[in-house]
């Protein structure tokens, strides 16, 4: 397997983002559970959803693309929700003023950096002081869905460790190149 080195720097995928943010929100203090769906009551797809101890919501949409960004402004639904106590953006920090700019404000801003290791808040979102919290069947089932995301990527990761060993076990054994080897008797 031949490794490139190129001093272009590699773009952030939306994963990166989905683990920084779950970094940046501490998935120990709160619930984050990416993809929620279905099952909420939610009339669109939550990017990462972060659900605090007390079971308030926040939303994080995360773009990686301007276009992307300019696309979600065009959505029907906007992201309204009454159970959606604070919602931000999660953009690559190239895009942050390109975000801020587009963006409406009650919206927060955040930027991940291009190693994904940090992700700093650019402008807060503003709390709905209207918003519900989830009841306990709500939360109870957001547990659910968290369970169920753990074993489907588990199941991904497996199936791409498996083919990733079918590639290298079918690679061919390069052939000795000289190098210094230790036989049994001089060992």
């Amino acid at each position: 397997m031949a490794i490139i080195k190129t001093d272009n720097p590699v773009p952030l995928l939306c994963l990166d983002i989905e683990i920084a943010v779950a970094k940046h929100f501490d998935y120990r203090q709160h619930v984050i559970v990416p993809n929620v769906s279905w099952g909420l009551g939610f009339s669109h797809e939550i990017d990462v959803l972060v659900m605090t101890r007390s079971g308030y919501v926040t939303e994080i949409e995360i773009k990686t693309s301007r276009a992307d960004l300019k696309r979600d402004l065009l959505k029907r639904h906007q992201h309204v929700s009454s159970r959606i106590q604070r919602h931000f953006l999660a953009v690559p920090k190239a895009m942050v003023a390109f975000a801020i700019e587009t963006f409406p404000s009650p919206w927060g801003v955040l930027s991940v950096c291009e190693d994904s290791k940090w992700v700093g808040v650019e402008r807060e979102a503003k709390k709905n002081k209207d918003a519900k919290a989830l009841s306990v069947s709500e939360i109870n089932h957001l547990y659910e869905l968290a369970s169920m995301r753990i074993w489907t990527l588990k199941e991904t990761l497996a199936g791409r460790i498996k083919r990733e060993r079918v590639i290298i076990a079918s690679m061919p054994i390069p052939e000795d190149t000289g190098a210094a080897t230790l036989s049994p008797d001089r060992v």
